[in-house]
């Protein structure tokens, strides 16, 4: 049977169970030139070496374990450092990027980027103007300037003109009234009517021939309204034969 007729003598001499040592059995095929009990072209390597107790280095020896293929710590520290670092970039690049797009895009587009203030009106308080006082009319409406005379009986001295006027705000009728007929004095005009504010000259003339005269021409407003009369003293001279 050759080599597989020794392999098998060898397997059969021995309890397999556990009686002997494998090394006892690979050093007795060892002996056996045509017994091959391992092909390391044909198996490969395995993770184990076995070593013979006698150290006699007649049997075969197991071929060493091939290197393991696995990436050393520091291999991995220096990628994850190296990851960490272009992350670090990629984020400074980005932040940059997006300053420069944001920027251009705002030079490009009018308002852009600009927040809108709306400004709220304030409303315009307008002050509610103060009523105009009312003119308060007086409790005379007519008036007399002046309000005394003499006339005399020189030709330059026997008239005279004196203002009527009414003060108040709404038309006036009048009418003067002289003592009697013997007063020795004339009015003209002696009635008339005078709007708000307006005057009227009225001439006073001495008609005397006797003694002298004196007394009041009352100026009478028609409307009782408007107060007292106008008064107007006057006193003459006596002009015997007409006068002068």
């Amino acid at each position: 049977a050759g080599a597989g007729g020794a392999l098998m003598s060898l397997r059969d001499s021995a309890d397999l169970a556990g009686a002997a040592p494998p090394q006892a059995l690979y050093g007795a095929a060892a002996a056996n030139p045509d017994a091959t009990l391992w092909d390391a072209a044909y198996h490969g390597p395995t993770g184990r070496q076995p070593r013979f107790p006698d150290g006699g280095g007649a049997g075969a020896a197991w071929p060493r374990p091939r290197a393991s293929g696995g990436i050393s710590p520091g291999l991995l520290a220096a990628v994850a450092a190296a990851l960490v670092i272009l992350i670090a970039m990629g984020v400074m690049v980005g932040s940059a990027l997006g300053n420069t797009l944001g920027s251009n895009f705002n030079s490009l587009v009018p308002g852009a980027g600009a927040t809108t203030s709306h400004a709220t009106p304030t409303p315009t308080v307008t002050p509610t103007p103060s009523p105009s006082p009312t003119p308060t009319p007086p409790a005379n409406w007519l008036s007399v300037q002046p309000n005394s005379i003499h006339l005399g009986c020189q030709k330059n001295q026997k008239a005279t003109v004196v203002q009527l006027t009414n003060q108040g705000d709404q038309p006036l009728g009048w009418q003067a009234q002289v003592p009697d007929f013997f007063a020795g004095i004339s009015v003209t005009p002696n009635q008339g009517t005078l709007g708000p504010q307006k005057s009227v000259n009225i001439k006073v003339t001495n008609t005397t021939t006797f003694g002298g005269r004196q007394g009041q021409v009352t100026f009478n407003p028609t409307d009782d309204n408007a107060g007292d009369p106008a008064t107007l003293n006057y006193s003459t001279d006596a002009c015997l034969g007409g006068g002068g």
